[in-house]
């Protein structure tokens, strides 16, 4: 048996686990130290109007905010530099202005009408707000695209300049 054990030994045997030389990985960790970096992504810009989409991108809160009810007052009051932000504020304001008015108009109508219009205006009433709230997904839409765009219907009216 001691033959056996002897005869084992001499025989070369390679290492199953094939592990890379101290100066294969001395090299690479050179090369990353020397300052060798993968190239950058390029940046490029499909918009000649960058400085709008620069406004738009750095106010997309602010005009998110905008159409929330009375959190518009804070981008109202809040950016006075940023014209993407001015735009959607006043735009909001105005929404706002007009969700307060219609109600109270349509209310104090209903209580001097008989009762077959004040059925009909309650559900005028519903409508219109329905109506509202799908003009301030329209206005958080365009504000996440990035355009200035006007709300259909009451993005003419201009109540606050």
């Amino acid at each position: 048996m001691d033959n056996n054990l002897q005869d084992n030994s001499n025989n070369n045997v390679e290492p199953i686990l094939n592990i890379p030389d101290e100066k294969k990985d001395t090299g690479q960790a050179e090369s990353i130290t020397q300052g060798v970096q993968p190239p950058l992504p390029e940046q490029t810009s499909t918009n000649s109007n960058t400085s709008q989409n620069s406004g738009a991108e750095s106010g997309k809160l602010m005009g998110v905010l905008s159409y929330l009810g009375f959190l518009a007052l804070i981008p109202y009051f809040g950016e006075k530099n940023n014209p993407f932000v001015v735009f959607h504020a006043k735009q909001g304001m105005n929404l706002l202005i007009i969700e307060i008015i219609v109600p109270l108009i349509l209310g104090a109508a209903s209580y001097v009408l008989p009762l077959g219009l004040y059925l009909l205006l309650r559900t005028i009433s519903s409508l219109l707000s329905v109506g509202f709230l799908v003009l301030c997904i329209i206005g958080i839409v365009n504000v996440c695209g990035g355009k200035m765009k006007e709300l259909p219907i009451v993005g003419s009216i201009k109540i606050i300049k």
